[in-house]
């Protein structure tokens, strides 16, 4: 059986092959990294690694966290609206890319860290605090903290669901992983980058149809998102 691996339009038969020794395959990763961050991620890699050959996988993972916290401290501080919507989306993108580019310039150079899980969860505990200020900061403006917040609560609240599960129990083995592009679009508005996504179609819509969309979308969103929490939390087997 052939593997996916992600592919661009632009890509040489010598970049095809470097996709595979560089990326993971359709099984191995989630559906919007593999059919947007990963088309461009090598490229940034290759370049990264011809103009600064210095440059440690361990650099690109600490400038990602850096990045993710300075945005989410700069959106909290002076920004709300729409403006911190898209300001928090495209740097959640910028941030997230850095973490998968570490991942591959780590496989071109074969240079491997110790601390390189120790800083990947880092920099996710950055994205977690750039999904917070976004959400918060957004959602002050069209008077539904109670959305925002909540919401954020129970991502936070997931991402310790997550964590703890992992502290005990090796991940699921992609073969056993549930697949198929109608179940990653049904699951996308409850990941972190869906969210944000939501959260900035909701707020444009809403400042410039000047109808309150942002309420109710978040109101409802919030509501499943903690049914689904609280479900996998009292009734998966990783918690008993």
């Amino acid at each position: 059986m052939n593997k996916k691996y992600p592919s661009f339009f632009l890509d040489s038969l010598s970049m095809r092959k470097l996709r595979r020794s560089l990326q993971k395959t359709f099984d191995e990763e989630n559906c919007e990294a593999f059919y947007l961050h990963r088309k461009l991620s090598i490229y940034i890699t290759l370049f990264l690694a011809k103009a600064v050959p210095g440059l440690l996988p361990n650099h690109v993972t600490k400038a990602g966290a850096i990045l993710g916290l300075l945005s989410a401290l700069i959106i909290a501080v002076f920004y709300s609206g729409e403006i911190a919507a898209i300001l928090g989306l495209l740097a959640y993108h910028v941030t997230y890319t850095a973490d998968l580019v570490d991942g591959e310039l780590a496989r071109l150079k074969r240079v491997f860290s110790e601390n390189a899980k120790t800083l990947d969860r880092i920099q996710d505990f950055a994205l977690l605090s750039l999904l917070v200020a976004t959400l918060v900061k957004t959602s002050i403006s069209y008077d539904a903290i109670f959305a925002g917040a909540g919401v954020s609560a129970i991502a936070i609240f997931r991402f310790g669901m997550f964590e703890a599960a992992n502290l005990h129990k090796p991940p699921v083995p992609p073969a056993e992983r549930m697949r198929g592009l109608v179940f990653e679009c049904l699951r996308y508005p409850f990941l972190w980058p869906g969210i944000l996504l939501m959260n900035f179609i909701a707020a444009f819509a809403t400042s410039v149809l000047e109808f309150d969309f942002y309420s109710p979308i978040f109101s409802i969103h919030l509501l499943i998102f903690t049914a689904h929490a609280l479900k996998k939390f009292l009734y998966s087997d990783q918690y008993h």
